[in-house]
């Protein structure tokens, strides 16, 4: 309701305004000498859904499996590789279907001012101050599970599961040893084929000792959670070293081998997961919380020198305006906690140089704005834990500190518009942005971290979109005159945008409804 009555207050202004002189209908970049120009404004953002390669998907994709597994934990293979070893089966480990949802929201209100230091050239800085929020849920389902926590697990098992594989593994080691000295003491030598059942049985089992031990117990290759018991890949394991146990009892005369490794009586479920990644002792340590962030954005400081301008004089029914500006944006903004895997930050934190060049075309009521600018992205340091934008919840140890060269854009954009009356109009607009590929690199003294380089982060950067936009426009340019001003200098406007189609990388489908008021006084 607030908001109604705010947009209907400032249309009222625009209506009731006094005509100014006839010009282009949208802001001019540039002051006149001498006069100080104070930029007010606000911005509502929001998306839930994004483009990825020119598709249109929910914004929590990436969050999203049918069955998760090493695709989204990349530590989970090494558990498949030994599992297919042991089983000989092609069962990799599923915790269950996800789903999740995003709504991501951006509130800008923006401070800004700019001054005539001649009659051409402007000087001017904008300060952002943002509010963002995210909306998520994110839910898992373990109908579909095959895996449960490894009961032997130091975070996530027990104690029981623990001694369990160690009676295991300790009657496993004394069965083997007990063979290995039977074949060297000519205990078979009798029986050709019982000797060579033998020695067959040996090197298998020691094989399938070594690799259980890996899954199980191992430094650095212990899987957290490992096929139930129900499972066909559990069922499997167990099959598999009674079968073990029978050639050994039954057939070889080594007793007393009869305990079994120790695997899930269950599968996984919602809780269980959310206590994996959240726990701050185990492999992720993250975060599914989604606090509001409040700071600033990247401040931009910058210039703008008019090229010509036919446009500025009362009376003037046709004509071109040209300026070329050109900002920086200053890394002040609030970076993402990397733990905060819903998180967003307030800007990116790295600094920006940016330049275009604008030119406005007025024939009577009909006008359009063209610009045409380039982004130079410049080299900033974060903290990032390494892994494909599909991974979207990695490992504590994959945190990094890294330089970070985001993509250059090319910005392209028409807005014609239609005047309503001297002052307002009413205003459509596209623009295209296309963005190169990010960069990454180790940042100076930052350890390399196996299997995670940093140019994982950059795969799939690159994007092309497109924006549309409409909304009214009113514009009393201020315009000199014999020591004096044209009446009501003031520029304003109400505009709608929206991202209408993209190619590449992950793009927010994103709209905004954006205000602007900007005033006009007199410093010399």
């Amino acid at each position: 309701m607030h908001s109604a009555r705010l947009t209907f207050g400032l249309v009222v202004v625009l209506l009731s305004a006094r005509a100014g002189a006839a010009h282009a209908q949208l802001p001019p970049l540039t002051v006149p000498k001498g006069y100080v120009r104070f930029d007010l404004g606000g911005a509502f953002t929001g998306y839930d859904e994004r483009y990825r390669l020119g598709q249109r998907q929910d914004a929590a994709q990436d969050f999203m499996r049918e069955a998760l597994g090493s695709d989204f934990f990349p530590a989970l293979a090494g558990a498949d590789s030994l599992i297919a070893s042991i089983t000989g089966l092609s069962s990799p480990l599923s915790l269950g279907r996800t789903s999740a949802s995003h709504l991501v929201t951006f509130g800008t209100g923006i401070l800004g001012a700019a001054v005539g230091v001649t009659s051409r050239l402007t000087v001017f800085g904008m300060v952002p101050l943002r509010v963002t929020k995210v909306r998520a849920t994110f839910t898992q389902d373990s109908a579909t599970a095959n895996a449960g926590f490894n009961p032997a697990d130091q975070q996530f098992g027990s104690s029981a599961g623990g001694q369990q594989d160690a009676a295991f593994f300790s009657e496993f080691d004394a069965a083997l040893v007990t063979l290995e000295q039977n074949l060297a003491s000519g205990v078979y030598d009798g029986d050709p084929n019982r000797k060579a059942l033998a020695a067959a049985t040996l090197a298998e089992g020691g094989a399938l000792r070594e690799n259980l031990f890996a899954l199980l117990l191992g430094a650095g290759t212990a899987s957290p959670f490992l096929p139930t018991t129900t499972s066909a890949a559990g069922a499997a394991i167990l099959q598999r070293v009674a079968a073990l146990q029978g050639i050994l009892s039954n057939r070889l005369d080594v007793l007393g081998f009869s305990q079994v490794p120790a695997l899930p009586g269950r599968r996984l479920d919602n809780t269980d997961f959310g206590s994996f990644v959240t726990d701050p002792q185990g492999p992720v340590a993250g975060s599914l919380e989604t606090p509001e962030l409040f700071s600033l954005g990247n401040i931009e400081l910058g210039a703008a020198y008019s090229v010509i301008d036919q446009l500025a004089e009362p009376g003037v029914r046709s004509g071109i305006r040209v300026a070329a500006q050109l900002l920086t944006r200053l890394r002040t903004g609030t970076d993402p906690d990397p733990a905060r895997f819903f998180a967003v930050g307030t800007a990116e934190r790295q600094p920006d140089v940016e330049g275009s060049v604008t030119a406005d075309l007025l024939h009577r009521r009909f006008g359009a704005r063209v610009t045409a600018g380039y982004n130079l992205q410049m080299t900033g340091t974060v903290e990032r834990r390494i892994s494909e934008p599909s991974q979207p919840m990695p490992y504590a140890s994959r945190l990094a500190t890294v330089t970070w060269n985001p993509g250059d854009e090319l910005i392209l954009g028409a807005s014609p518009f239609f005047r309503l009356t001297s002052s307002f109009a009413l205003v459509a607009g596209a623009t295209y942005r296309r963005k190169g590929s990010d960069s990454y690199d180790l940042a100076a003294g930052q350890d390399s971290i196996p299997d995670a380089p940093p140019s994982l982060l950059g795969i799939e950067s690159d994007a092309s979109w497109t924006t549309a936009s409409l909304g009214l426009s009113y514009s009393t340019v201020l315009t000199p005159r014999e020591g004096r001003s044209a009446q009501a200098p003031l520029d304003a406007g109400l505009m709608w945008s929206g991202v209408v189609a993209a190619n590449g990388g992950r793009v927010p489908r994103s709209s905004s409804l954006r205000l602007w008021l900007r005033l006009y006084g007199k410093l010399w």
